[in-house]
């Protein structure tokens, strides 16, 4: 019986760009709540999505963006579950989105 277990981290790796290739990109507004922007990336099963403003990439929010923030929002201490559900209620994607990311275009 072969006990070794596999952890071998020289699998094949791909790119980022082949990572999300075949992922939807979904655009919100600086204004939209960040309960409505979960909800979608829920449904899309995506981590981040674009702040576009008059075809203009704003800023990116990520689904670690929202936590961080969230947990931090108008909180004393430990945030409870009720805390983080007035957050997504009230915050808006402007409140918690990384502001002008670096773009790099591809070749």
């Amino acid at each position: 019986m072969n006990t070794t277990k596999n952890n071998d981290l020289s699998s094949p790796q791909i790119s980022a760009g082949e990572f999300v290739k075949d992922k939807p990109c979904l655009c919100f507004r600086s204004e939209d709540t960040v309960c409505s922007i979960v909800e979608k990336m829920r449904e899309n099963h995506i981590y981040a999505v674009a702040i576009v403003e008059n075809e203009s990439l704003e800023g990116l929010l990520t689904g670690h963006d929202i936590l961080i923030r969230a947990a931090s929002w108008r909180s004393q201490g430990a945030p409870s579950m009720e805390s983080l559900a007035k957050a997504f209620n009230s915050m808006r994607a402007a409140d918690v989105m990384i502001r002008n990311p670096v773009v790099i275009e591809a070749q």
